[in-house]
């Protein structure tokens, strides 16, 4: 199926290697859902990979 509404991030994200926050073009630090959010729309549903449940169960 294709998706016409595609759009798309280019360049280098400065992102911290502890948080993962974003560093956007103003300096401000922030949650790399709301980064991408804020700049292509796309929606985020959280949730737990199949290696992260067996984590949280041990």
């Amino acid at each position: 199926m294709e998706n016409t509404n595609v759009k798309a991030l280019t360049g280098l994200l400065p992102i911290c290697a502890s948080c993962k926050r974003i560093r956007d073009e103003k300096g401000v630090w922030q949650r790399l859902e709301h980064y991408i959010e804020a700049r292509t729309g796309a929606g985020f549903t959280h949730g737990l990979c199949p290696e992260c449940v067996k984590k949280a169960v041990l």
